[in-house]
């Protein structure tokens, strides 16, 4: 058997088990991701408090992530010499790089210069466009290694997938038109994705998981704090009126003072175990 049909038969028949197995998967990230993005883009008062403290959030993790990227551009800039030496056009150009991000973070961590999430975006953004500019040219001596820190380190210190995921595409965009320039027809199709688009979806994924889980963490604190200034609020009001007490559990269902409850409510339904928001609600 000619050894590209066999592969093609291998692909065929690999692809299609993997699109049974996971077709429900997929449409399920579908959702999840369009839930995400129809959220984000909502404009009820809970998710403008919940993004309202996301960006806040994120202000004050990139201001820390500053006071270590700070040293890190330091040492980084006194060995620019030593590992770019042999080229001078190349040592200067990362050396200007460095210099301008040492400045930025350490006026970003004494606190001299004070970004908002809009400001973050064009740091984040500027950060993209000297990567992209530096694919086109091969002289600056970046290697495919610290591309691939670079878009780690910034993909943590700077969580928004808004920002990565459509810069990380650009950059396997930019990356395949220059290879296609300089190889032409010669260009292997069958490495590319491999050495460029893993990092790609590397970086996607690593944002995308850390901004979800970031808002869900908020989003937790926001309802556990809602939750106990609206059990608070009640007793208050319970005091006012009589000395009754109600305990609920983890899950705010009523454990003890039902009977207490139903003599203030007037009722006779029986509101053991009942979940105390619901009860409000009625």
């Amino acid at each position: 058997m000619d050894p590209y049909s066999f592969w093609a038969t291998f692909f065929i028949i690999l692809g299609t088990i993997h699109w049974r197995a996971s077709t429900a998967n997929l449409a399920d990230l579908a959702c999840v991701a369009r839930n995400f993005w129809k959220n984000r883009c909502a404009d009820s008062p809970e998710e403008a408090r919940l993004e309202k403290a996301v960006r806040e959030l994120r202000e004050k993790n990139y201001v820390l992530a500053c006071r270590f990227l700070q040293h890190a551009n330091f040492v980084s800039l006194m060995t620019a010499p030593l590992v770019h030496g042999s080229n001078q056009r190349s040592c200067a150009l990362i050396m200007t790089a460095y210099a301008i991000s040492y400045t930025m973070n350490t006026c970003i961590a004494k606190g001299v210069l004070v970004l908002e999430t809009t400001g973050l975006r064009k740091v984040a953004s500027f950060y993209y466009s000297v990567m992209f500019a530096s694919i086109w040219m091969p002289q600056s001596g970046v290697s495919e290694r610290a591309f691939l820190l670079f878009q780690v380190m910034g993909s943590v210190c700077y969580v928004e997938s808004a920002v990565h995921v459509p810069a990380s595409l650009a950059l396997v965009l930019g990356k395949f038109c220059h290879v296609f320039m300089v190889h032409g027809t010669d260009l292997d199709l069958a490495n590319f994705p491999l050495d460029h688009g893993a990092f790609a979806m590397l970086i996607i994924v690593i944002s995308v998981v850390l901004e979800r889980t970031q808002r869900d963490r908020v989003a937790i604190q926001f309802r556990n704090a809602d939750a106990e200034s609206m059990i608070f609020g009640f007793r208050q009001m319970l005091r006012g009126i009589c000395d009754g007490e109600v305990l609920l559990d983890d899950g705010l269902r009523i454990q003890e003072g039902a009977t207490f409850l139903n003599r203030l409510l007037s009722s006779s339904e029986c509101l053991d175990k009942t979940i105390f928001q619901d009860l409000l609600v009625q």
